[in-house]
């Protein structure tokens, strides 16, 4: 017997979803994001990617009052094998709707990320809010 689940079920958890980030970037992010008093509304990681032997989470989602969603992963941690992992996954799941964030301060080339289906954003310390807020203004 096989018993499947997926996000279509409808179950929610009578648990308040905390917000609980991974890093202050972050949640500095997701702070000055909402302080823009934008139509795309911040969610995080309420996003499955399928990529059949895994999933994948990114860091956030945004939904715009007109029904647009787009997605976004930082990275902004670095060891090599983290990197390249994800690196890997981020080509695995072919997602155009899936915005890169990534920080100069790690050892990636540009080239390294070309064939990158999304749109990438390099970044400086903290990940300005306003230059993703252009990206998503300009999306279908």
């Amino acid at each position: 017997r096989r018993f499947v689940l997926d996000q279509k079920m409808g179950l929610v958890s009578h648990h308040r979803a905390a917000t609980v980030y991974d890093s202050e970037l972050e949640a500095t992010f997701a702070r000055r994001f909402d302080k823009l008093n934008s139509p795309w509304h911040l969610e995080r990681e309420t996003e499955v990617v399928d990529l059949q032997e895994v999933v994948m989470i990114p860091d956030f989602a945004f939904r715009h009052d007109d029904g647009r969603v787009r997605l976004l992963e930082i990275v902004g941690y670095w060891r090599p094998e983290y990197l390249a992992r994800k690196l890997t996954r981020l080509r695995e799941a072919g997602r155009a709707d899936l915005l890169v964030a990534i920080s100069e301060r790690l050892n990636v080339s540009r080239d390294e990320v070309t064939d990158l289906p999304g749109e990438v954003i390099w970044f400086k310390g903290r990940l300005d809010p306003k230059a993703v807020l252009a990206r998503l203004d300009a999306t279908d």
